[in-house]
């Protein structure tokens, strides 16, 4: 399993957050354009903002996530355009690491990939290393989201999206985390 859908059904995003402009994406410390992997459209790319939990997100995911007794980490804020792709990538903290991640707007989806060699750190992938799609998925309400195996992102609309990924220091196994979550 590498991704489960949540029924939750409230607004993430805190009512007093401004969404970047997306001028300020030229100055965004994480945004991620390298020049020599392979993106479907050349030069388009996401552009994506991290920021303190209690920055962005509403005061009901705040307490919905005290309740659970978990500890939020920070939250990164992905900026799709139109028909783009967020290369495959692999993020660190094992292959049990796990996001919680919201589209806001347009659907994302999401797939995880087979690599030539297995996945060992935090490293973004040439087309010629993947091997095939294990999974993926439409990204729509709240879904857990396994990390640490590699995962690319596509917004294939013809408008822009925005994906939310809400990370967490609490360190349980992503089936755990299933279950507490559910």
């Amino acid at each position: 399993m590498f991704y489960t859908h949540l029924n939750l059904n409230c607004n993430p995003i805190s009512s007093s957050f401004k969404f970047p402009t997306l001028e300020s994406a030229s100055k965004s410390p994480l945004q991620y354009r390298p020049k020599d992997w392979i993106f479907d459209n050349g030069d388009i790319h996401w552009s994506i903002w991290k920021y303190r939990c209690d920055e962005i997100l509403s005061k009901e995911i705040l307490y919905w996530i005290s309740l659970l007794e978990l500890v939020p980490a920070h939250c990164l804020l992905f900026h799709a355009p139109p028909k783009s792709t967020l290369v495959a990538h692999l993020d660190g903290g094992g292959m049990d690491a796990w996001a919680l991640n919201w589209a806001l707007g347009d659907s994302v989806r999401m797939s995880w990939y087979n690599t030539v060699e297995p996945p060992t750190k935090e490293r973004a992938y040439r087309v010629e290393e993947l091997i095939g799609e294990y999974d993926s998925t439409l990204l729509g309400n709240p879904s857990l989201v396994k990390i640490g195996i590699p995962h690319g992102a596509y917004n294939n609309s013809d408008s822009q999206a925005w994906l939310l990924s809400l990370r967490f220091k609490t360190n349980i196994p992503f089936e755990q985390a299933v279950l507490e979550l559910s």
